[in-house]
């Protein structure tokens, strides 16, 4: 058996595309339509984005209840805090890669990462094993 990418999560061979970390394996022949989708950036980004927006919320909710500087302060400061933790995580943030295909009439998601370079060598992987396996079904049959 030829494998064309192997790493501690995956395995892809002429035959399948295999997950080690869960029970999927994809056999190559009941893979159609492969494509690749950019997704959205991990879950931080939007938490960050809910926890500024309800701090707004309490702040302009409360502040008629407001009667000293120093709570203005506090609002302050938790919304400046709410607004730089975003900030970090709007800087940080990396784009979810996925590659999805049609498997036995079913749109799946079968590799997924942020890492720019694995998501290349695990697409680049897959392609030749997709061509191997092609020249090899062609010439049996």
């Amino acid at each position: 058996m030829t494998v064309f990418y192997r790493s501690r999560e995956l395995v892809i061979s002429q035959e399948e595309f295999t997950t080690l970390f869960s029970p999927e394996r994809y056999p190559l022949t009941d893979l159609h339509g492969i494509h690749v989708v950019r997704g959205d950036p991990d879950v931080g980004h939007r938490t960050t984005r809910s926890a500024l927006a309800g701090a707004l919320v309490l702040a302009v909710a409360f502040g008629p209840l407001m009667d000293s500087p120093g709570a203005w302060a506090v609002t302050a400061l938790a919304l400046l805090g709410s607004a730089g933790f975003g900030g970090v995580f709007l800087f940080a943030r990396r784009p979810r890669w996925q590659l999805r295909a049609n498997y036995r009439g079913l749109e799946v998601c079968i590799y997924s990462t942020t890492d720019a370079q694995t998501f290349g060598q695990v697409k680049r992987g897959l392609i030749r094993a997709l061509e191997a396996s092609r020249e090899a079904r062609a010439a049996v049959g």
